[in-house]
């Protein structure tokens, strides 16, 4: 069954996402007076970084930083703030010694695993065991030439090296859930801000285990098994509608109007179908590099994503910026008619991010 949608004057103006029925429709958005700060949005993707300091920060800004360190738990030296570690990595595992980060050692941990204090999925549901694991991606709280106490460290920021390696340390922690025998479903998901649901500054994901399986999850895998073809049937029509961002073989970075959010872009491996834990290292650094590159493009803005594996679909991921979130009534989603230009626009930003 082909993917529905409408066409006129050779823009799309309604497609319906094939999986869950919901709507989404494209007019000229920017004709609406926006009178909240005087500001009108923008479409073009965040790519601001703290500007470059011409001096070090303030004293007091540097005693506020300071402060915020020695009261976060997931800070180094607050290990026993948190439940006993399960898994870490140091940046001696990770880089070169030239290439550590400034500031730190090849001893000090880059990457640490734990479990939630608080499960997602409570343990009554999972054979009384906390399957709900939370994966610090970097001992830094803030970034490195922080100037406020905004400038946090966020996921695009970590170099790419570091990123795959905490790809891959998800990964193991999924094995780790698996060998529960209650559990059927696991996803990985990253909330950025707070106004993504993050509940700590402090760089971090989560690795959760449920004992049935998540419900965006099982939507896929139904129409997946009815429409053996309607991932490939969706890439092609994300392609003849400028919509692709980067096509490396059969691994596919697109813009999405199927996301719950407007500004939705996906990565999806059509060549790798099944559990993520049962794919090869290679498999998983080129997904984690791409995933990367997406991250890098919203910069520091809030954001969650959720990686989707299993049994009947592709690997891919969905990630969902909270930025200019336009209306969503009744489940359908209101988008910029030239959505095609921006997609377009972001493109030719690629090579500055190899």
């Amino acid at each position: 069954m082909p993917v529905l949608y409408q066409k006129h004057n050779d823009h799309v103006v309604w497609i319906r996402n094939p999986f869950t029925g919901a709507h989404t429709y494209f007019n000229n958005i920017h004709k609406k007076v926006f009178s909240f700060r005087d500001q009108k949005p923008t479409l073009s993707l965040a790519r601001q970084r703290p500007p470059e300091p011409q001096s070090p920060p303030p004293p007091d800004i540097v005693a506020q930083m300071a402060r915020e360190e020695e009261r976060c738990p997931f800070c180094p030296g607050h290990e026993d703030q948190t439940t006993p570690e399960i898994m870490r990595l140091t940046y001696g595992d990770i880089f070169a010694p030239a290439e550590i980060p400034m500031g730190r050692q090849d001893r000090d941990w880059a990457i640490r695993v734990f479990h939630n204090m608080i499960p997602r999925i409570p343990e009554e549901c999972t054979g009384g065991r906390n399957e709900s694991y939370v994966v610090l991606e970097d001992a830094r709280h803030f970034l490195e030439q922080a100037r406020s106490l905004r400038d946090l460290q966020y996921s695009g920021a970590l170099p790419r090296k570091q990123f795959v390696a905490l790809i891959k340390t998800n990964v193991e922690i999924m094995r780790l859930a698996y060998k529960n025998d209650t559990v059927r479903s696991v996803l990985i998901r990253k909330n950025q801000g707070p106004e993504s649901g993050g509940s700590q500054p402090h760089i971090h994901n989560q690795v959760i285990a449920s004992n049935a399986l998540f419900p965006d999850i099982e939507v896929e895998m139904q129409v997946t098994a009815q429409e053996p073809d309607i991932w490939s049937v969706c890439v092609d029509l994300f392609r003849r509608e400028g919509w692709i961002i980067q096509e490396d073989q059969a691994l596919v970075t697109c813009w999405s109007p199927f996301g719950k959010f407007p500004r939705c872009f996906d990565v999806i491996d059509l060549a790798h179908w099944g559990p993520l834990t049962a794919m090869s290292d290679e498999v998983i650094e080129r997904f984690a590099r791409a995933l990367h590159q997406v991250l890098v493009l919203f910069g520091p803005y809030a954001l969650d994503y959720e990686v989707h594996q299993g049994e009947g679909i592709p690997l891919h991921v969905h990630v969902n910026s909270r930025q200019f979130t336009y209306s969503n009534i009744g489940g359908t989603l209101n988008l910029p008619i030239d959505l095609a230009d921006k997609v377009q626009a972001i493109r030719r930003t690629l090579p500055g991010l190899a």
